[in-house]
């Protein structure tokens, strides 16, 4: 049985991994992000799906951007930071697909 991943409109995936679970959230264990993202990434890499690495773009943010102390949401200019991120990676994505 096949079980590789091929969307059907062919449309080319790129997966974000989860973003950093500070300490003190509530309902989340620190760790927890990068154990997630391990397991994910192992089914990304199998099936040849790209992956936009957000855990350390935003594990460098140290909560400078984070809404409070201990939030996995963030700022405005946070959640811009990882706009960034994510349209280049598409781009990337797209160049490739039209390069000769």
């Amino acid at each position: 049985m096949d079980h590789s991943i091929k969307p059907v409109t062919g449309a080319k995936l790129i997966w974000a991994n989860t973003t950093v679970v500070p300490e003190g959230e509530a309902g989340r264990f620190v760790g927890d992000d990068e154990k997630y993202n391990a397991i994910a990434a192992r089914v990304m890499k199998k099936h040849g799906i790209a992956t936009d690495d957000l855990f350390t773009l935003t594990k460098g943010f140290a909560g400078k951007y984070s809404t409070k102390a201990g939030d996995v949401h963030y700022t405005s200019a946070g959640y811009e930071r990882i706009a960034v991120q994510v349209a280049a990676t598409i781009e990337k994505s797209l160049t490739k697909n039209t390069e000769p």
